[in-house]
């Protein structure tokens, strides 16, 4: 029984390597590879849902959106990870980014975007527009949910905060990137 287990287990990491290597071929030709919310929602879930403690990560991109490195750039505990702007700053410059999604995961399944979570985004969107790297959004991860967009969350606050509709950018309906002024247009 226990062998059983074990073999169907392994087929199912050797499912979700390749499906990660299809992703990954797919986001490394020209094209609109990691461009969709959902491309990144879901690439990001086969990548960090299952780690056991929180990894935060970034999907460095082109100016096409298309993938240039994925890189852990933090590995905490249960439930939080320490992450230096400088050191994020520095990974951007040596992929040559003209872009980033990141992403890091709730191991206990909570899909709320915390304090923290918003100000370290906030703070690494500061220090990486420095250098003319443009955070494009920032997701929450779980096993059991569908991931959160951090650019949505506070899209929402700023729009309830002035009260008016969420306007749109060029793109069809793409926002320019997490903004780091944006909670505090929702204060």
């Amino acid at each position: 029984m226990k062998e059983r287990a074990e073999a169907a287990a392994s087929r199912q990491e050797k499912l979700i390597a390749r499906a990660l290597l299809a992703l990954e071929a797919r986001a490394r030709k020209p094209g609109p590879a990691l461009a969709t919310q959902s491309a990144c929602a879901d690439w990001f879930r086969l990548k960090l849902a299952a780690q056991e403690r929180e990894v935060f990560a970034a999907a460095w991109l082109d100016t096409q959106c298309r993938l240039i490195a994925f890189e852990e750039l933090a590995r905490g505990t249960l439930d939080r990870t320490s992450v230096s702007v400088r050191e994020v700053v520095k990974s951007a410059l040596h992929h040559n980014a003209a872009a980033v999604v990141f992403a890091h995961n709730h191991p206990s399944g909570g899909t709320t975007a915390s304090g923290s979570d918003i100000d370290l985004t906030e703070a690494l969107a500061e220090g990486l527009a420095l250098v003319d790297v443009r955070v494009l959004d920032h997701y929450i991860v779980t096993a059991h949910h569908e991931p959160i967009s951090l650019r949505q969350v506070l899209d929402r606050v700023t729009a309830a905060a002035r009260k008016v509709p969420v306007r749109r950018g060029k793109g069809g309906g793409k926002e320019e990137g997490i903004t780091a002024s944006a909670k505090a247009k929702a204060r």
